[in-house]
């Protein structure tokens, strides 16, 4: 599919293909009945653009390009396609213009309509195939096993520390053995956060007393003085 050329068609005459154009709607039956997208956002937030084109001076993709494909209404309208049927996840041009978005949201501000652009951005993504198997691979340790353990996350951030805190990390990167090993390793370890803390973390009390009620007006009593 050409998207520039089919997009900019819709949006040159919005009611020959507005949210009561797709396939089905004039039945009745929703064209998105059964869509896994809509296990993370509603069909009522699919179908909130009105197409106005209020979003297109706000969007750096669309202003690099001229692309409406790339412009937010343009992403929405694939979406709805991608929701619809109408295009597979592995299409590469919906995977070309849903991936070049940088995902600043700076549209929403300017929407009228107050389109979630956000989560219907994230929900499309989620539907996108990995782009090589190393994606893959990482999708499942991630979203599919780290994310839903909380031992597994806990034991991540131990590892973290570990590493950050011990002097590990100085070691590795002085060197240099992450510039010889494949996958880039070195610019994605320069990307980890700096763990806070020391190595072990510390735990909270389970229960923590009130301070007493002479405390706090002697503590309020000092803030209204400075």
């Amino acid at each position: 599919m050409n998207f520039e050329s089919h997009t900019r068609t819709i949006y040159e005459n919005p009611t020959a293909h507005d949210a009561g154009g797709f396939t089905g709607e004039e039945t009745g039956v929703s064209p998105y009945a059964g869509s896994p997208i809509l296990n993370i956002i509603t069909e009522k937030q699919l179908k909130t653009c009105v197409h106005c084109g209020l979003c297109l001076s706000y969007c750096p993709t669309y202003k690099a390009t001229g692309l409406e494909a790339d412009s937010p209404r343009g992403r929405v309208f694939q979406i709805r396609l991608l929701a619809s049927g109408e295009l597979q996840p592995d299409d590469p041009d919906l995977n070309k213009h849903l991936n070049l978005c940088l995902g600043c949201r700076a549209c929403e501000t300017a929407c009228p309509s107050g389109v979630p652009y956000g989560a219907l951005l994230e929900a499309a993504r989620a539907q996108l195939p990995p782009h090589n198997e190393q994606e893959k691979i990482l999708r499942k340790a991630t979203l599919g096993f780290l994310f839903m353990h909380p031992n597994a996350m806990r034991a991540a951030g131990l590892g973290l520390r570990v590493y950050q805190k011990s002097g590990l990390r100085k070691l590795v990167q002085f060197s240099h053995i992450l510039n010889i090993l494949p996958g880039g390793l070195a610019a994605k370890e320069a990307m980890l956060p700096d763990a806070q803390g020391g190595i072990v973390k510390p735990g909270l009390p389970k229960v923590t007393p009130p301070k007493p009620a002479n405390a706090r007006r002697s503590v309020s009593a000092n803030s209204q003085e400075k």
